[in-house]
Order: structure tokens, then C-alpha cells, then sequence
């Protein structure tokens, strides 16, 4: 009898097979906010780009803002452009959560293990290196596919 009133029934069993539960570390959590925060605005300027390079290869010449309609094109850059907006309505929730991980990564920096520092360092700084380079590139325009993108 004392024996069964040790044994709990919500006890994980006791067999060679059982494994203690995963759970992600900070590590884990931090490389996947790298991972997500600097794949983002590298996805806004793949579609953009892709969908004009598209445009270009199915019309046989640059695409001219307000002149080629980046809608009435078919095929791949029709999905290349889908896929653009979807990210461009998706561009202020990105930055609130991007801005919130990277705020956390900063203030916990000091509280973090050593080998978890060098990924709060990488995230600091790429994640801000990544969007300056999606501003910059959307500002400079080199081949005015951004104006063409969002002309309509």
C-alpha cells in the first residue's frame, strides 16, 4: 500500500524510453529572433526585386513606372507581387515585434551567459544593420522598382 500511494498517476513513466521534456534555451530564442527579424526585410526586397526582374523578363524591356502596369503582368510575377503586398501589410507589425526583441535582447544583455552574449550582439546588430539596409535600398532605388511596385 505504500508503495502505490508514492506513485503518482500524472507521473511520467519510468521506463529506459522516457526523455525529459525540450525546452529551447535563451540560445535557442535568440537565434531564431535573428533569424526571423533580419529574414524579413530581406523577403520585402527579394519579392519586390524578383517581381520587377519578372516584369522585365515578360516584357522585354525595364519596367517603366506608370507606364507598364505591374498588375496586368501573369505568371511568376503575379506571385512575386502577391507575395510583396502581403509583406507590405505585414511592414508595421514587423517592426513593432522587431523593435520589442530587439529593446529585450539589450536589456537582458547583461544577464545572459557568455556564449548567449554573442548572439544578443549579433542581434543588436543585425537587426538594425538588416532594416537600414531594406530603408536604404527602398530609398536609393536604384532601378526604380519600388515606384513601379507601388505606382498602382
Amino acid at each position: 500500500m505504500s508503495e502505490d500511494a508514492d506513485i503518482s498517476p500524472y507521473a511520467p513513466p519510468q521506463t529506459a524510453l522516457a526523455r525529459p521534456r525540450y525546452a529551447p534555451s535563451t540560445t535557442h530564442r535568440l537565434a531564431r529572433s535573428i533569424l526571423l527579424g533580419c529574414t524579413y526585410p530581406l523577403l520585402l526586397i527579394g519579392s519586390t526585386y524578383a517581381a520587377w526582374f519578372c516584369g522585365w523578363v515578360e516584357l522585354g524591356h525595364q519596367p517603366e513606372p506608370w507606364v507598364d502596369d505591374p498588375t496586368q503582368l501573369e505568371g511568376i510575377s503575379g506571385l512575386f507581387q502577391f507575395m510583396g503586398w502581403m509583406l507590405f501589410l505585414a511592414f508595421l507589425p514587423a517592426i513593432v515585434i522587431t523593435t520589442g526583441v530587439w529593446f529585450y535582447t539589450v536589456s537582458t544583455h547583461s544577464r545572459l551567459e557568455p556564449n548567449e552574449r554573442e548572439y544578443a550582439i549579433s542581434l543588436a546588430v543585425g537587426l538594425p544593420v538588416a532594416w537600414l539596409a531594406l530603408f536604404g535600398l527602398f530609398a536609393l532605388d536604384p532601378f526604380e522598382a519600388r515606384v513601379w511596385f507601388f505606382a498602382d
